[in-house]
């Protein structure tokens, strides 16, 4: 299987208002969400639609890459975040799908780095700590952040980091346990800057 990462779909709203009201358990109230709202960290919508411009061509480059394989005569399936496999491909056909897939990379450019101006990732990691903050008050378990610069470096990996990463993957379980407010009342008390999608 071939890994990278997800597109972007569109920006949040960069200032909430947010009335509500605290709970006396120690686990949040779906009822009753509160939230230091990130209304601080004033995003700069010019340097946050840069990084949309660069996601954006990351995404139309993984489907070049999908589509290129496919007149190669190399059928996929799209199994998540900028990942697929190779359908019905056998231990022996590896070598020549990668070289097929190496071809591509570099013909689509998938494989080179997405330019997104330092500067708009700089306010992007401010942003993202206060939205970390944020959740971390509403009792969701966030993860330690990665430093400024290691943001910026792997953005465009599949390492990229963002406040709702220490949660996301068991969020459903969690809501299902009592655990954390509805998702709606998550995104709404603490918003995130941008919102990404799998492709698949």
């Amino acid at each position: 299987m071939i890994q990278r990462r997800t597109a972007l779909v569109g920006l949040a709203g960069l200032a909430l208002t947010l009335a509500a009201c605290s709970s006396a358990s120690d686990e949040p109230d779906p009822s009753s969400v509160r939230g230091d709202a990130p209304t601080e960290i004033q995003m700069d919508p010019a340097l946050l639609n840069e990084i949309q411009a660069g996601l954006e061509r990351r995404e139309q480059a993984f489907r070049d890459v999908l589509a290129c394989m496919e007149e190669n005569g190399w059928p996929v399936a799209v199994s998540g975040k900028e990942s697929f496999s190779v359908v019905g491909e056998t231990e022996e056909q590896r070598p020549l799908v990668a070289e097929v897939y190496r071809t591509c990379s570099e013909s689509t450019g998938w494989s080179g780095p997405t330019d997104v101006d330092p500067r708009a990732l700089a306010q992007l990691y401010s942003y993202e700590l206060a939205t970390r903050d944020c959740l971390s008050g509403l009792g969701l378990p966030v993860d330690t952040p990665p430093s400024k610069e290691t943001f910026i470096e792997q953005f465009t990996t599949s390492d990229r980091w963002d406040a709702y990463s220490g949660f996301i993957d068991d969020f459903a379980e969690l809501e299902e346990q009592g655990k954390a407010p509805s998702w709606d009342e998550v995104t709404t008390a603490c918003p995130p800057p941008i919102r990404y999608a799998d492709l698949g």
